[in-house]
């Protein structure tokens, strides 16, 4: 588990500096998935990606809907990638990504854990009688759509 360390109680002022860290490391992990499945080594990349699954998740441990979004960053170009290199997938592996798919919630994440923390940082600011408001649904929407969309075509392409 990731314990980002984020000082929550400082509101809008908390820092974030995890935030481009985890999209690069996330980057990172999918090239490096990607260079593996072109050398033939479509297990370590399986191994990889699955890594990658697991690193999504933990970014959004505790979160607010800012670590969904550098989550999402991370899980769908992850997704992604599997779905295309799942010909070249053996069984074993095929059955590992099936059993990580499967653990995943259907929009990737725990939303209404972020939520929650979200209206508890805008109500301390109303609190404090500063300006605060909800991130808009239109682009949480978005994201969540996303996120559905990867899931099922990885789904799909390991049957």
């Amino acid at each position: 588990a990731c314990d980002w360390g984020l000082e929550y109680e400082l509101g809008s002022e908390t820092p974030i500096y995890f935030v481009p860290r985890a999209r690069a490391l996330g980057r990172l992990n999918v090239l490096e998935g990607m260079r593996l499945s072109v050398q033939g080594r479509t297990g370590q990349a399986v191994d990889v990606w699955l890594a990658g699954i697991r690193f999504s998740q933990h970014i959004t441990q505790n979160g607010t809907f800012l670590s969904m979004l550098v989550a999402e960053r991370v899980l769908t170009p992850t997704l992604d990638a599997i779905a295309r290199a799942a010909p070249t997938v053996d069984s074993t592996h095929r059955a590992q990504i099936q059993a990580a798919l499967r653990s995943l919630p259907d929009e990737g994440f725990a939303w209404d854990v972020a939520k929650a923390r979200e209206q508890a940082l805008v109500d301390a600011r109303l609190k404090q009688g500063q300006q605060a408001m909800m991130p808009g649904d239109t682009q949480i929407r978005a994201v969540r759509q996303r996120i559905r969309a990867s899931r099922q075509q990885a789904i799909d392409a390991t049957r």
